[in-house]
């Protein structure tokens, strides 16, 4: 995200992204929380393709469409975390439902929507058996309806949104 009071210039850090992946110091440039400006603005600056990542919050709660559409149409990965929203959706209706029918937990059900969608998913666990159980989400296939469903549980609750944030989208 941008510095607050743009502390540094915004073009001179972008552009010392760029010089380290030149150097090579680095294979890819990622950015997180970037709303749709910041990253018109960071590709104005750094050209089309130099952006490979963007993290953002991304879970059933909050599907974060803008921010998806625009890197969708940019050739730029999505990565979400709190995929899992802190897991405070794991009692969506919606969830239980599709777990309990296809034999997945809620989380895999949750996750398995994320990764269908061509979304990167990074949940956090502190216990091996739930870090074991994330990467199972992987082989769960949701059908059509499953991921209509999956559709309407969007409401839109941010979970992270520090003082110092941007202009959400």
């Amino acid at each position: 995200m941008a510095l607050p009071g743009d502390a540094v210039p915004f073009a001179d850090y972008m552009t010392a992204l760029a010089q380290a992946k030149a150097d090579g110091l680095a294979r890819r440039i990622g950015v997180s929380n970037f709303t749709t400006a910041l990253l018109a603005k960071s590709t104005a600056i750094l050209g089309p393709g130099a952006l490979a990542g963007n993290q953002v919050e991304m879970h059933p709660h909050f599907h974060n469409r803008t921010v998806r559409d625009w890197c969708d149409a940019h050739g730029i990965a999505v990565i979400a975390y709190m995929p899992l929203g802190l897991g405070r959706v794991l009692g969506d209706p919606a969830l239980t439902e599709i777990a309990a029918r296809t034999g997945a937990s809620p989380a895999q059900v949750a996750l398995a929507w994320l990764i269908q969608q061509g979304v990167i998913v990074i949940p956090a666990s502190k216990s091996r058996a739930h870090m074991a159980a994330n990467l199972e989400a992987a082989d769960v296939t949701l059908t059509d309806p499953d991921m209509a469903a999956m559709a309407a549980t969007d409401g839109n609750h941010r979970m992270i949104n520090p003082a110092k944030s941007p202009a959400w989208d």
